[in-house]
């Protein structure tokens, strides 16, 4: 008895371990895989969602980012190519970009910060907060592998 009890208590605070792991809200809970690893490989725009109303993605259906693990990438459109840098914050929790100005060679300013929703191998979700007109616009993109 004292065995099973044992046993019972110990799955029991597994279980609330890993319940509590997740950094992301929308998952996963655990990944064995780290978050530049998760973040490597090449996306496309799956789902745009402004204050709550999903928007036509067809503008951004030629798109494409590639990320690397080591920070570099690049981003297609058509035959646009443009080279970037992203960034995570010292918490991972936020996500940022850069791209390379094709007039000057230099790097761009980085962008605003997105908060990171959700990050698997297969999908990231990002949702940024910008103030226009005075009114708060929230946009939430979800990306898939390509």
């Amino acid at each position: 008895m004292r065995k099973l009890l044992s046993i019972a208590l110990f799955i029991g605070v597994t279980a609330i371990i890993f319940s509590s792991c997740g950094k992301y809200e929308e998952g996963p809970g655990i990944s064995l895989k780290s978050k530049a690893g998760r973040l490597a490989g090449t996306w496309e725009y799956e789902k745009m969602i402004v204050d709550g109303t999903e928007q036509d993605i067809s503008f951004y259906s030629d798109i494409t980012t590639t990320l690397e693990k080591d920070g570099t990438g690049k981003m297609t459109w058509g035959s646009l190519e443009m080279e970037l840098e992203w960034e995570f914050d010292d918490k991972k929790e936020n996500f940022r970009a850069r791209t390379k100005n094709s007039t000057t060679g230099e790097m761009d300013e980085w962008g605003d910060w997105a908060k990171i929703l959700r990050l698997t191998s297969d999908e990231f979700w990002i949702t940024e907060e910008e103030t226009v007109g005075g009114a708060t616009v929230v946009t939430e993109t979800h990306m898939k592998k390509k």
